[in-house]
């Protein structure tokens, strides 16, 4: 016999027979390595079928996807719950911000007038009783007053409103307060 194999040009290896019954019955089970097979991706497959189906996570991504895109455009739109709280905080921070400088300029018209008394006192200190004028200064050099301010001064700053115009200083707030609003 191995004449034969040999007369017959067959130089392959004499296949080694399988010592179970699996080399007598042969099965179709799918499951079985077929060392023929290759491993493909879906992208390797022929183009010219039809579209591979997308597996759930990539269906969800891409919708994920969709659906920022879209919130990303209501935003802009200003139509999200999340701008119009965001544009709330900006008109907080404007107001506030527009509190911080009217604040600012009322400490600094309280500085003037600070100033101005100061200088007020000083100039008065300069000369002696006898030689000063007893007449009330210029009104043109006085701050002027506004009528709700007045009325939230305390009576301290009262007396200095009335000590700038050359007034009496003696009395209780409203008194002060009548003194000051008569003259302003």
């Amino acid at each position: 016999m191995r004449a034969a194999a040999a007369a017959g040009g067959d130089d392959a290896a004499p296949k080694k027979k399988k010592s179970s019954a699996q080399g007598l019955i042969k099965t179709a089970n799918p499951n079985a390595a077929n060392p023929n097979a290759k491993h493909m991706k879906a992208s390797e497959l022929g183009e010219g079928g039809p579209a591979p189906e997308l597996t759930r996570r990539e269906r969800e991504e891409i919708e994920k996807q969709r659906a920022a895109a879209a919130y990303a455009k209501r935003h802009a739109e200003g139509k999200t719950d999340e701008f119009k709280t965001d544009m709330e905080r900006l008109k907080a921070a404007k107001a506030r911000r527009e509190a911080v400088a009217a604040t600012q300029s009322k400490d600094a018209e309280d500085a003037a007038r600070q100033k101005a008394l100061a200088e007020a006192e000083a100039s008065m200190a300069k000369t002696s009783f006898f030689e000063a004028d007893v007449g009330p200064p210029e009104p043109a050099d006085l701050p002027k007053l506004d009528k709700r301010k007045v009325k939230k001064m305390k009576p301290t700053e009262l007396k200095e409103e009335l000590k700038l115009r050359g007034l009496d200083t003696q009395g209780n707030a409203k008194t002060l307060l009548a003194r000051v609003l008569e003259h302003a």
